[in-house]
């Protein structure tokens, strides 16, 4: 078995003992440990690929524009009370174009697949 750069050989008894600060070498160095028991490999601890950030964040920054002002509301009293008023069930979920094409089936709840 060839060994890379930057890999380290450790036995298991000494992992076991010294396992949080190996883990955090192999962060710190971005080094591989081969982990071998009996004097042969069993384990390799590799560093992770990712970034050390989180990726979630940020991940829409430059992505988005601001268009007109932002401290105005997007709607008028009379739009958000239009809005907020309660619609008959039938029109809030059967589209228009189910009821045409299942108008027998009155009551059932069908959907194009």
């Amino acid at each position: 078995m060839g060994v890379k750069l930057n890999t380290k050989t450790m036995a298991a008894g000494e992992f076991k003992a010294n396992c949080l600060a190996v883990m955090d070498e192999v962060q710190a160095k971005r080094t591989t440990v081969i982990i071998t028991k009996n004097g042969k490999p069993v384990a390799s601890l590799v560093p992770t690929p990712f970034e050390e950030k989180d990726p979630i964040f940020g991940f829409y920054v430059g992505k988005g524009k601001i268009v007109g002002d932002i401290t105005e509301p997007l709607y008028t009293d009379e739009e958000w009370k239009e809005f907020l008023r309660p619609k008959p069930l039938s029109m809030t979920f059967r589209p228009k174009s189910l009821s045409d094409d299942f108008a027998g089936y009155s009551g059932c709840r069908l959907a194009r697949i």
